[in-house]
């Protein structure tokens, strides 16, 4: 079967196709950038990164001895330093490559954590967390009852 169309009519559906494939790609982007909220990704350095890979620092001013070194300021290494220092030990030193300490859970202060990193409501019976909370001041004071009373600031 062959479909015989003159040059007016192929060029007429040419455009009519053309038009509306315009539109649908229109149509498909106001759709998929329609609540596209502005601002930008946050995440680590990626200049200082490079520079670690290149080795494209200067050399050493300082020399730290020290018991323990720790890498990164994340939940990892602030996590690190904290149970290494309930346990007795006082010489540590975190390096960190930002210039701020959370790693992903860093954010900007009284607004958003960056990596929405939250910690639900802890159970009662929960004594290692629910102490550490009340030395992070997350908790203001526990009642008669045992119910902890939590700064809301920290909510």
């Amino acid at each position: 079967m062959s479909i015989k169309l003159s040059r007016r009519t192929l060029l007429s559906l040419s455009t009519t196709a053309f038009a509306l494939g315009l539109l649908g790609k229109r149509k498909i982007s106001d759709t998929l950038f329609k609540n596209k909220v502005p601002g930008t990704v946050k995440g680590a350095n990626f200049f200082r990164g490079h520079r670690l890979k290149l080795n494209n620092f200067p050399s050493p001013s300082k020399t730290y001895n020290r018991d323990v070194v720790i890498i990164g300021s994340g939940v990892s290494g602030l996590s690190c330093a904290y149970h290494l220092n309930k346990a007795g030990v006082k010489d540590i030193e975190i390096f960190e490559l930002e210039d701020h300490i959370g790693g992903n859970s860093a954010g900007i202060e009284k607004e958003a954590p960056w990596g929405a990193h939250y910690l639900p409501l802890s159970n009662n019976d929960n004594h290692s967390l629910i102490n550490f909370l009340k030395e992070a001041d997350c908790i203001q004071h526990i009642d008669d009852n045992g119910i902890p009373a939590y700064n809301p600031y920290m909510l």
